[in-house]
């Protein structure tokens, strides 16, 4: 028997464009309807996700599509959404380092409509407490921790757009 969530991710890093879009649309719907997803079934999503990305051509194609990404927070409720959202930056904190300087400015840009879908889905929430808690968390503990290596890079990043995202 095959695992559904790599059969998933590898049509999200499908080498046509076509099969990416469709699966990125599905996604959202399956997000937004499962009940018990597992960090490690999102991990294995996001790989694909972050594939896809990479292969995203074109400044308006990449826009539209971390948009469409980042945006995919607001289809789901605590404490799904926390782990969407820490699974996210937790794939592009391991794959930081990885990414070339050709690509570098687009998963800058998906990383800032990232916090911002974040601030904005607080936002929606009408900043209660449990979901500030909840994604500053995810934050915190994840590529605002310092101390961690690997994730310096979009540390950095992140902590760059921060307060103007906030805005």
């Amino acid at each position: 028997m095959s695992d559904p969530h790599k059969k998933l991710a590898r049509l999200l890093a499908h080498n046509t464009k076509a099969v990416r879009d469709k699966t990125v649309k599905n996604l959202t719907q399956w997000l937004a309807k499962s009940k018990d997803v597992k960090k490690m079934d999102l991990l294995k999503i996001w790989k694909g996700m972050f594939y896809c990305f990479w292969m995203s051509d074109k400044r308006p194609v990449q826009a539209e599509l971390a948009t469409h990404i980042a945006r995919m927070v607001h289809a789901m409720l605590l404490p799904r959404a926390t782990l969407y959202a820490e699974t996210t930056l937790e794939t592009l904190g391991r794959e930081w380092g990885g990414i070339d300087h050709l690509r570098m400015d687009k998963f800058m840009m998906l990383t800032r409509k990232i916090v911002f879908e974040l601030f904005a889905y607080l936002r929606n929430n009408d900043w209660d407490t449990e979901y500030v808690r909840a994604i500053i968390g995810v934050l915190a503990n994840g590529v605002l921790k310092v101390d961690y290596k690997p994730y310096r890079g979009i540390c950095l990043h992140t902590t760059e757009v921060f307060l103007d995202e906030l805005e």
